[in-house]
């Protein structure tokens, strides 16, 4: 029972559970990971929400008066 921390073994450990004083490496991996979901999160997002001003580009006035009204902002 006199075992400090210091003299763990940690070998037998899973392998998310680190030493003191070393890099948390499944913490960067899911921190990156979600970093780059969000990025492309956003790209469809923005990818989506510009598809009626694509549909109606080269089209005449009147549809772009009906694009204002069902699709607003």
């Amino acid at each position: 029972m006199t075992e400090t921390l210091a003299n763990v073994n940690y070998e037998h450990l899973p392998f998310y559970i680190i030493a003191p004083g070393n890099t948390d490496g499944l913490f960067i991996v899911v921190a990156i990971f979600i970093v780059l979901i969000v990025i492309a999160f956003g790209a469809f997002w923005f990818t989506v929400q510009s598809i009626p001003d694509r549909m109606v580009a080269g089209a005449g006035m009147a549809q772009m008066q009906v694009r204002a009204l069902v699709f607003p902002g």
